[in-house]
């Protein structure tokens, strides 16, 4: 109703999703009445309004399950023998440690840093980015899982939202941490291929990722003698 459509360039489909998250956040925050200009606008809202209170109750339990898992996970993570350092990464914390070694376990068990990435989606399997695959062979050996993948991206996507800074009126585009430094690296070193933005960047931000997973894979073995 906001007139999105799947062809629309990225610029113009993150405006009719910013005007779908303030319509939600509207609802979900008792506002009603709002005295927008657009007739869209307003009817879209009138629209999804008994859509969103439904979703948002239906939601509610589930958010709280949510919030004490998450609670008994940052407890958990402070037990771990790299918590103080987990503490130090911006964007990472205790319950990216504790999500990260909840689909790892022990550390120890690990020989080298790349059977940690492979084990979270991380690795470059002959040459190829590992990723699902449909034939039984390369899947074998991909052995990728997509939910522990989202996980891993999860945890990267909030601790690159620390790590950099992009570019405003008064600054250019830095990093705030190491790992936006590995960020910039990477996304420097592959300018000249010919890949989109998008692709550059979520590549960037896979090698970030892998350095933080062998930096607490480093970690985690010198804790454990």
């Amino acid at each position: 109703m906001l007139g999105y459509r799947a062809d629309q360039d990225e610029t113009a489909r993150k405006a009719v999703w910013q005007q779908a998250s303030a319509i939600r956040k509207m609802v979900e925050g008792g506002g009603g009445g709002h005295s927008h200009s657009e007739d869209q606008w307003r009817h879209a809202l009138s629209a999804s309004t008994p859509i969103i209170l439904q979703s948002a109750a239906a939601r509610a339990g589930w958010d709280k399950l949510r919030a004490e898992c998450e609670r008994d996970m940052r407890r958990l993570a402070k037990t771990l023998p790299v918590y103080g350092w987990a503490q130090q990464v911006r964007g990472f914390g205790d319950l990216g440690l504790a999500i990260v070694i909840g689909e790892t376990g022990d550390l120890s068990l690990y020989a080298t840093k790349e059977r940690v990435w492979k084990r979270l989606g991380l690795a470059v399997i002959e040459g190829f980015r590992q990723s699902r695959r449909s034939d039984v062979e390369q899947a074998a050996a991909h052995g990728f899982n997509p939910k522990r993948r989202a996980e891993i991206w999860a945890i990267a996507d909030a601790m690159f939202r620390h790590q950099w800074r992009g570019a405003k009126e008064d600054a250019p585009p830095h990093a705030l941490g190491p790992y936006g430094e590995a960020y910039a690296r990477r996304k420097a070193g592959t300018e000249a291929r010919e890949w989109t933005p998008k692709h550059r960047d979520n590549d960037a931000r896979r090698i970030m990722t892998k350095q933080l997973v062998e930096d607490l894979w480093r970690e985690w073995r010198k804790a454990n003698g």
